[in-house]
Formats: C-alpha cells, sequence, structure tokens
C-alpha cells in the first residue's frame, strides 16, 4: 500500500505539472485531460475526495464548441470513476447523460451505429451494478444480459472484465457465491493480460466473498498475500488464488 501511494504520488505531481503548462497556454482540452489524469492518480492513492474534484473540474472545462466524441469520453470516465467510489446517483446521471450523447451521435452518422458497440456493452455494465446497488436484482439482470449481446472474443478487454465484475457483484448480492467467485476467477484471468493492480483487486474481492461464505480463516490467507502482492508483485501469485 505504501508503495502504491509513493508511486500515485509521483503520478500527482507529473500530472500537475501537465496541468499547469496547458494552464499557461490556455489549452482547455489540455487541461481537461491533464484534469481526468490527476483523477485516476487521486483515486490509486485513495485521495477520493481530490479525485471527485479533479473529475469536476473536467466538467466545468468542457464547452459547447467539444467534439460529441470529447464528451462522450468524459462521462464514459466520469462512470467509472463514479462506480469505483460508489457514488450511485452520479453515476446514474453521467450513464444517463452518456446514452443521450450516443445517440445523439448516432443520429447524426447512423452508418457507425455499430461501431459504439463496445460503448453499449459498458453503459449496459455500468446500469446493471447500479441496479444491483441500489437493490434492484430483476433490472439488473436485464441490462447484464444486454450486455452480453455485445460481448465477443473481440471486445475491447476493460469492457469485458467489468462486466464480469458486474455479474461477480450480481451474484453476491443474490448470495450465488459460487458464481460471484468463478465470475471473479474469470475476470481475474482476463485482467493478467492489461492491470496487474487490477487483478490484486478482484484477489480482494474473492476475499470478501469468502468472508461471506463463512471462511474467514481462508480469506485472510488471500488478504495476506493481497498485501504482499502490492509490495513485490508476481502473477504467478494470483492465479487461481482461493
Amino acid at each position: 500500500e505504501i508503495l502504491r501511494c509513493l508511486v500515485g504520488s509521483e503520478m500527482c505531481i507529473r500530472d500537475s505539472i501537465m496541468y499547469d503548462k496547458a494552464k499557461k497556454l490556455n489549452d482547455s482540452n489540455g487541461m481537461r485531460e491533464a484534469c481526468l489524469c490527476l483523477m485516476t492518480s487521486y483515486i490509486a492513492t485513495l485521495r477520493y475526495e481530490d479525485g471527485a474534484k479533479a473529475l469536476e473540474e473536467a466538467f466545468h472545462l468542457m464547452s459547447p464548441q467539444d467534439r460529441p466524441m470529447d464528451k462522450i469520453n468524459l462521462l464514459s470516465k466520469a462512470v467509472l470513476a463514479y462506480s469505483f467510489l460508489h457514488n450511485n446517483e452520479k453515476m446514474y446521471a453521467s450513464l444517463e447523460q452518456m446514452k443521450v450523447a450516443i445517440q445523439d451521435l448516432i443520429t447524426a452518422t447512423p452508418a457507425l451505429k455499430n461501431a459504439y458497440s463496445a460503448l453499449y456493452m459498458g453503459m449496459e455494465t455500468q446500469y446493471a451494478l447500479y441496479y444491483v446497488r441500489t437493490g434492484n436484482p430483476k433490472k439488473a439482470w436485464e441490462h447484464l444480459q444486454k450486455a452480453d449481446e455485445y460481448d465477443t472474443p473481440n471486445t475491447f478487454l476493460p469492457y469485458r472484465v467489468s462486466r464480469l465484475q458486474a455479474y461477480a457483484e450480481y451474484y453476491r448480492a443474490r448470495k450465488e457465491y459460487e458464481k460471484a467467485l468463478e465470475s471473479l476467477d474469470n475476470a481475474i484471468t482476463l485482467t493478467l493480460q492489461m492491470s496487474f493492480p487490477d487483478a490484486i483487486l478482484y484477489m480482494a474481492m474473492k476475499a470478501d466473498i469468502l468472508v461471506d461464505m463463512g471462511h474467514p480463516e481462508v480469506a485472510i490467507n488471500i488478504y495476506r498475500k493481497v498485501c504482499l502482492l502490492y509490495t513485490s508483485p508476481s502473477p504467478r501469485d494470483i492465479s487461481g488464488s482461493r
């Protein structure tokens, strides 16, 4: 955890420098991207309030002249950030804005509808998470089924992983713990191809579920391994951890 915070602090300094340079050039696009980078760095170092402030500033830097895809890009990052922070109200509001923005874009260029299938999958996944977390499993399941329609072996990997996380949260809420653990195992397998820290996060989620199942002794071993992996990471130690 200490190592992660040190690395994250270096990232915050770098992103702050990038923001200052963009500000001197009066480059609103550069300032907005720097804010999004700062948001990610703050969240990674557990500075959640600062991360939320950086995200809000990024929104303030939007202008009516920005391209529709710039707005969609910002909203998609806002959805993921608010989802991570479990700010259900703001996550839902961002999802609704993102849905309208994509529909407007498709209305303007109908031929590109299929090109946005990954965005639709991401939205359906986050809608599912929203409904799981607000106690509406029926609606959550409907959105999970819609997300499945967009899932292919060629789908952008982060969207596939988010879908598996949503299934894990859904099954956990329904106390179908074995299915939840299976979803997380699949998520870990995919995540190891792109983000080792995220794989560790899913390991911790598995431990949480094992506590729910009444196996705290098994969960403690995984929590210990998670702590060790943050300081001396080795992908070999993640696969198959149970």
